[in-house]
């Protein structure tokens, strides 16, 4: 299994300090921009892989893998952290979803996964 997709399962199952930890391993591979697309028929780790495959990318301000541009969005809202309990934190939150998820119909914080 490839560290982008073990990065995209843990995102899916919540698994916050794991997702952390594979993201940053990401980071300071420096081989952002080579990462190899999972090899999965799950269609919903393919997107969140491309998504966040590009968010991590554009963090480190490399130019993301070129599969990710093959894999196009998920046609139901994923929210990669708990949804808002109010309809007014939501609307923040979506606002705030970072381009490379929003584009895929992905929902998370501004600075989903970035290093401190």
């Amino acid at each position: 299994m490839t560290l982008i997709e073990q990065l995209a399962r843990a995102v899916l199952d919540r698994e916050s300090l794991k997702a952390r930890a594979i993201s940053q391993e990401i980071m300071r591979s420096g081989t952002i921009s080579h990462l190899k697309r999972p090899a999965t028929s799950s269609n919903e780790i393919l997107v969140v892989a491309a998504a966040l495959a590009e968010l991590l990318a554009s963090y480190a301000e490399v130019e993301p893998p070129t599969w990710t541009s093959h894999i196009d969005r998920s046609t139901d809202t994923i929210y990669l952290c708990r949804p808002a309990k109010s309809a007014e934190l939501l609307k923040i939150i979506k606002d705030s979803t970072p381009e490379p998820l929003r584009k895929r119909n992905l929902v998370a914080p501004e600075g989903f996964l970035k290093a401190v």
